[in-house]
């Protein structure tokens, strides 16, 4: 105690103002890290929840490395449907541009509508009047239009859309004039982000976002989602090279990783 006393609190003492503005940069400092390290974690519970919301039923999917999975391969993977349902998926990003000229960015998912019903729920507001689901021709003849395309309750109530009104569909440096022609009630994938989503066939995101012949991945809805263990170590044995299976969550922690 001596020590401290002469040597720390004595020098706090003779420069009052310096100790004062030495421990607010050092309190500064510290909180300055903690809100960083918060914001992060936040960010990445954020992408996770997002991440569980789009991948429905998903078991397990198979991606590929770089630009993703071959279409042609596809069929050769027909031994996967063994283990469970099968989907296709491509799945980006792009900005949508409302009537009153803001653009949002959006989640946009390519499906195979005839093959993803069983992995999501996509409920249409057009068709609640009937009391029912729509069936999986009805939804292919909303979405197979490459100027249709279909977003979320939540998002066209925040932004003043209506059906059949038109939008902006902006991928890269190219605008595409789309209408809308459903819209996903705010359940199930089209809760993502605060409902900003936007759901196209597998065929027409593939030719907005320039992926011909080009999946970004291929979903699993295991028939025994007890025996995942066992059933991810098969398949991994059988996939073609440049081709590996995951769980969805594992796209969370190679995101925690990037942050």
């Amino acid at each position: 105690m001596i020590l401290f006393r002469q040597f720390i609190l004595r020098a706090l003492r003779r420069d009052a103002r310096r100790s004062v503005v030495t421990v607010a940069g050092l309190t500064l400092g510290v909180a300055v890290v903690i809100a960083i390290r918060l914001a992060n974690i936040g960010s990445v519970r954020g992408f996770e929840t997002a991440l569980e919301v789009v991948a429905g039923k998903t078991s397990l999917e198979v991606v590929g490395a770089g630009v993703g999975v071959p279409e042609g391969q596809l069929s050769d993977l027909g031994w996967l449907a063994g283990y469970g349902r099968v989907s296709p998926v491509i799945a980006r990003t792009a900005l949508v541009r409302v009537p009153d000229g803001r653009e949002y960015a959006m989640q946009v998912l390519g499906v195979d509508v005839l093959r993803d019903q069983p992995f999501r729920e996509y409920r249409l507001l057009r068709f609640l009047p009937r009391g029912r689901e729509p069936r999986p021709q009805e939804l292919l003849t909303l979405l197979l239009d490459t100027e249709s395309v279909v977003l979320t309750e939540r998002f066209a109530n925040r932004h003043g859309i209506e059906l059949d009104a038109s939008v902006e569909l902006v991928v890269g440096d190219r605008v595409h004039d789309v209408v809308v022609r459903g819209l996903l009630l705010d359940e199930g994938p089209a809760r993502v982000v605060e409902g900003q989503l936007v759901l196209l066939d597998i065929a027409v995101a593939q030719l907005l976002f320039d992926r011909i012949g080009w999946l970004d991945r291929v979903e699993i809805q295991l028939f025994e989602p007890e025996a995942i263990d066992a059933v991810e170590a098969a398949i991994a044995a059988r996939l073609p090279e440049g081709l590996r299976i995951q769980r969805p969550a594992q796209r969370g922690r190679q995101v925690e990783k990037m942050l």
